[in-house]
C-alpha cells in the first residue's frame, strides 16, 4: 500500500528545538507542474528555519499516489490528481528526488510514498502511522513559513487546556485582522481565549487544511472517523464548511465543541504564505529567473 523510507542524519539524532519531543511535522506533496524538481519543497523545508521552536522536530514528507491518468490530449487537473502519462514518469522521478533531498537535510526526515491516491486529508492520516508525538503540525508543500511564531507557547497552552484547544491555526493572509473580518462578514464578535493572556488566540470558525498544530489524539478520534473522508477529500471541505455553517446559524456559542483556534500574533505580516504549487513551474535545476521574481514579488506584496 505504501513505501516508507526512513532518513536520518546521524549528527542530528538529538532533537534541539523546544518542540522536538512533542511535535511532528507532516508535509503533504503530490503531482505538480514543477516536478521532477523539488524546488518548491526545498523552499518549504528551508522556511522551517524561520520558526525557532521547530528545530529538531521530525519531518514526515508524504508523497501522495497518482489519481487518474488521462489521454495525451486531455488537460491535467492538478488539484484532482488527473495527469497525463508523461507526468507519471516525472512524478516517479520527483519522489526519488524527494528521498534524496531528505537525506541531505539537517532536520530529521522520513519519506512515505503512497502507491494509491489518498488526497490531502487521508495522506495526513497515513502519516499518523509514523507519528509518536502528542502533537502534529500539518503543512502542504506550497505553504511557506515567512516568520517566527511561538510554537512552544502554542503547545504549552494546548497542554494546559486540552479540552478547549484541540487545533491552533498558524496565521495566514486569510486570518490577518481576523476579528475585524469575521465581524464585518458574519456579524460575529470574537473574544480572545482568556486562559492564555500572553498568547493571542481567537476562535477559528472553520477547520482549515492550511498549516496548523493539532492534537494527534484529536485527529484519530474526531477527524479520521471511519467512513467520513473519501480519497481526494479535503478536511476543510468535509468538516470545516459544515462547522462554519453551524456557527453562522447557531452563533459563537456553538464553537466550543470544535476546539479550533487561530494564533493572531501579527495584524500585518502572516506567518505562512500560499505559493500555489499548481502555478509554479521549475526545471530540473530549480526555479527559473522568472519564477524567482514571481516568488519575490508575492512575498513582498500585499
Amino acid at each position: 500500500l505504501r513505501k516508507v523510507v526512513q532518513l536520518m542524519n546521524a549528527h542530528d539524532a538529538s532533537p534541539s528545538g523546544c518542540c522536538a519531543h512533542d511535535l511532528t511535522i507532516v508535509v503533504t506533496t503530490s503531482p505538480i507542474p514543477s516536478m521532477p524538481s523539488t524546488a518548491l519543497l526545498q523552499a518549504l523545508l528551508k522556511s522551517f528555519e524561520n520558526v525557532h521552536d521547530l528545530s529538531g522536530c521530525l519531518v514526515i514528507i508524504v508523497c501522495d499516489g497518482i489519481g487518474t491518468v488521462l489521454r495525451a490530449d486531455e488537460k491535467p487537473n492538478w488539484k484532482c490528481s488527473r495527469v497525463n502519462a508523461e507526468h507519471v514518469t516525472a512524478y516517479q522521478e520527483y519522489t526519488a528526488n524527494v528521498e534524496r533531498l531528505a537525506k541531505c537535510q539537517q532536520q530529521r526526515c522520513e519519506v512515505m510514498v503512497l502507491q494509491e491516491r489518498h488526497g490531502c486529508g487521508l495522506a495526513v492520516e497515513a502519516a499518523l502511522a509514523l507519528v509518536k508525538t502528542p502533537f502534529v503540525m500539518v503543512a502542504q508543500h506550497d505553504q511557506l513559513f515567512l516568520r517566527n511564531f511561538d510554537a512552544g507557547g502554542v503547545l504549552a497552552a494546548m497542554r494546559a487546556q486540552p479540552a478547549a484547544l484541540r487545533y491552533v491555526g498558524i496565521q495566514s493572509r486569510t486570518t490577518l485582522r481576523y476579528k475585524e473580518r469575521v465581524a464585518d462578514r458574519f456579524g460575529i464578535a470574537l473574544d480572545r481565549f482568556d486562559a492564555t493572556p500572553d498568547l493571542p488566540l481567537l476562535p477559528l470558525l472553520m477547520y482549515y487544511d492550511k498549516p496548523h498544530i493539532v492534537w494527534t489524539e484529536h485527529l484519530h478520534e474526531r477527524v479520521y472517523v471511519p467512513g467520513v473522508l473519501k480519497p481526494g477529500d479535503f478536511v476543510e471541505d468535509v468538516l470545516g464548511r459544515p462547522q462554519l455553517e453551524d456557527i453562522k446559524t447557531n452563533g459563537i456559542d456553538s464553537h466550543g465543541k470544535y476546539g479550533t483556534w487561530v494564533l493572531c500574533d501579527d495584524d500585518e505580516v502572516p506567518a505562512t504564505y500560499h505559493l500555489s504549487g499548481r502555478k509554479v513551474v521549475a526545471d530540473a535545476g530549480g526555479p527559473s529567473q522568472e519564477e524567482k521574481a514571481l516568488i519575490a514579488e508575492r512575498l513582498v506584496s500585499e
